[in-house]
């Protein structure tokens, strides 16, 4: 918010001068009062009244200097008191005196005129509140905005392990739902909650003029209401959180039934999702609920004692009034005795005082949700990056003028594990102590069980993870001491199920490569066996792909992913069962393809599929997260137990493993 002074600074104006004109229109009622009870002009009315002052003092100055008076000390130190408020008011009204002059001198002008001038300044006020609410407005929304490319930003630069901590529900929720609570309570905080309690501010101060005791007399009911309604607050404030949570099941509930939809339907599961979304939609509504509750307490409340306050006023008043006295109960509350008109002008204050109170009950429970909702949001941006690099900056660090991340120049590619342990979770290993050296221009095919850690393998090269103990070296360097974006751009890798993006043929073979030329791009579509498809297309490159893909077969959006991945010239090529759910045809392409472009790079296949086994050099078996054995594929055949238990009942030359396709390089 600092970031935009001017708007803020206007809202801020616009506040103060809507909270002056609401206690100054207010204030107003009583010369209007004294001119259309009186029927004297204001001239007239401040004349008697400095006449009327100088008289009492005369009266005062006698009875203080009457030598057979006999005044205790504490009617001497009354009368001094009363003599001293006496010239306070006349020398108020002879200031006032030259300004007056300006007035008609018949009292109907005169209240015609006040009336005209009210109507004007509430027009005024309206104005200001038009732009305090523009303004305020401006502020939250460019906010909002910052802190949705924020909250965009960090959650994009995740890592894997606090991805999948928060949950793409969670992640989501806090972006459609918690900012959107978040921008509410931004303009409660930026808007009614400046402007209601300087309108507070400024009744207070028009009332403490005519009596400053008096209004802290009639006040007395303020503390133990606050207190009440900050207990009420907390209730809010926690049972929010939990909501947030509900929120977050509630649509982790939808999500599954909507992503999983064609696997619902035909298992006819459809009545079982339903009673499931149900039940947390009904858990939801009762905290809803139960919040309403306890910010409907805060109302009454709230209501309850502005009424006590104003019926303390008005009684107290008509007691002071009518009995034309300053104490009561022994307690001294005015100076003077009070007027009818400047009792019904403290009166005036004191309701002025408990419309905007009753309006920050709401607001209150705004702010509450708001703040609830940007706990949430901040667990997300604070959350810490397990990905660390020595000597970077921290995430709150402003780095100013930091250069982009240079493209990386192709490398050789050669790829070392080192002692590499690695956990998803604490009771659950993956990886223990792997050894691995991948040289440079080499193709593997890792396999073994599932579970066994292959995969694991891709994603600690990406840096999606770092291991728990060891270090993975790319050309000698650790990646530890890289930065991820730095690792993964001489990385291409095309897993299982590949993300397509809603957008064009040609923008999704693009994604990761956004200055490619048309031309590049149709190389690597003719390069990846995409283009014979792409074609028969209704609008070849341009075509829409849909929601995932979903105009596109397995094999086609696989040919994409594979398009893409040739695009960036990667150094090292991952493909993580690329081919498990294609058919033949697709498969063979893909094949096809590869063969052409991992000549001279380092490729590394995770895979069962006997057709990898032909491209690859050296076929590495894993398990329990140890790599067993390396070789080609009939002598795996031959000393490799694990690898005879994962292809035991293929005919021997099912996969066609000739001997002359593979290498003898063996050690790991």
């Amino acid at each position: 918010m600092t970031r935009f002074p001017a708007a803020l600074s206007a809202s801020i104006l616009c506040s103060i001068a809507v909270a002056m004109l609401w206690g100054g229109n207010i204030g107003a009622l009583y010369p209007l009062l004294e001119v259309s009870l009186r029927g004297k002009s204001v001239q007239q009315w401040i004349a008697d009244d400095i006449a009327e002052g100088e008289a009492k003092q005369r009266v005062i100055t006698a009875e203080l200097e009457d030598a057979d008076a006999s005044l205790t000390p504490i009617r001497r130190e009354q009368l001094q008191a009363e003599f001293k408020s006496l010239q306070h008011a006349i020398d108020t009204k002879m200031r006032l005196r030259p300004y007056a002059e300006l007035l008609p001198n018949d009292p109907f002008q005169t209240v015609a005129l006040f009336v005209a001038l009210l109507l004007a300044t509430t027009a005024l006020k309206n104005l200001f509140i038009v732009g305090n609410l523009v303004s305020t407005s401006w502020v939250v929304q460019r906010t909002t905005l910052d802190l949705q490319n924020q909250y965009t930003q960090r959650v994009l630069g995740l890592d894997l392990a606090s991805y999948d901590r928060f949950g793409t529900s969670q992640l989501v929720t806090h972006f459609t739902e918690s900012i959107e609570h978040v921008s509410r309570g931004l303009q409660v905080l930026l808007g009614a909650s400046v402007r209601e309690p300087l309108k507070i501010l400024s009744c207070a101060i028009g009332a403490s003029l005519i009596s400053w005791r008096l209004m802290l007399f009639t006040l007395i009911v303020t503390p133990p209401t606050a207190l009440l309604i900050s207990a009420l607050n907390r209730r809010v404030r926690r049972s929010l959180k939990a909501h947030v949570s509900d929120s977050v099941h509630l649509n982790r509930l939808i999500f599954q039934s909507v992503i999983s939809l064609p696997t619902v339907q035909a298992y006819g599961m459809e009545r079982e999702m339903e009673k499931e979304v149900d039940l947390a939609g009904v858990d939801r509504m009762r905290r809803s609920v139960k919040i309403s509750l306890w910010i409907a307490l805060t109302k009454p409340v709230t209501e309850l004692a502005g009424i006590l306050a104003i019926g303390a006023t008005l009684v107290i008043g008509a007691y002071l009034v009518l009995n034309q006295q300053t104490h009561l109960f022994g307690i001294q509350l005015t100076e003077q005795p009070l007027t009818i008109p400047s009792m019904l002008v403290f009166f005036a204050m004191m309701v002025g005082m408990s419309d905007p109170a009753r309006k920050l009950t709401d607001i209150y429970s705004n702010l509450q949700i708001g703040i609830a909702a940007a706990d949430r949001v901040a667990e997300v941006l604070n959350e810490p990056s397990r990905l660390t690099v020595p000597n970077q900056p921290a995430a709150d660090e402003t780095v100013i003028d930091q250069p982009p991340i240079a493209p990386v120049v192709r490398t050789p590619g050669n790829i070392e594990y080192r002692a590499v342990s690695f956990r998803y979770c604490e009771d659950q290993p993956v990886l223990d102590e792997i050894e691995l050296t991948i040289r440079a221009g080499e193709t593997v095919c890792i396999v073994g069980e599932n579970g066994c850690g292959k995969s694991t393998l891709g994603k600690l090269l990406l840096r999606f993870y770092d291991p728990n103990h060891g270090s993975v070296f790319i050309d000698g360097v650790d990646i530890k001491t890289l930065d991820a974006k730095q690792v993964r751009r001489s990385i291409s890798m095309v897993s299982q199920s590949p993300a397509i993006i809603e957008d064009t043929v040609a923008a999704n073979i693009r994604f990761g490569s956004p200055n490619a030329t048309d031309d590049q791009v149709i190389a690597a579509a003719k390069m990846a066996r995409a283009e014979e498809f792409i074609l028969n297309l209704d609008q070849t490159y341009e075509s829409e792909v849909g929601f995932d893909g979903n105009r596109l077969s397995g094999g086609q959006k696989q040919r994409i992913a594979l398009a893409r991945a040739f695009l960036r010239d990667p150094s090292i090529l991952i493909l993580d069962e690329a081919t498990n759910q294609i058919d033949q045809h697709s498969e063979q392409l893909i094949y096809d393809a590869l063969r052409d472009f991992i000549s001279d790079r380092t490729c590394i296949f995770v895979s069962h599929r006997p057709e990898a086994f032909k491209l690859c050099d050296r076929i590495i078996v894993m398990k329990n997260g140890r790599v067993v054995s390396s070789g080609d594929a009939e002598t795996l055949r031959e000393t490799c137990t694990t690898f005879q238990k994962l292809f035991h009942g293929q005919p021997d030359n099912s996969p066609e493993i000739a001997s002359d396709n593979l290498s003898d390089r063996a050690a790991a």
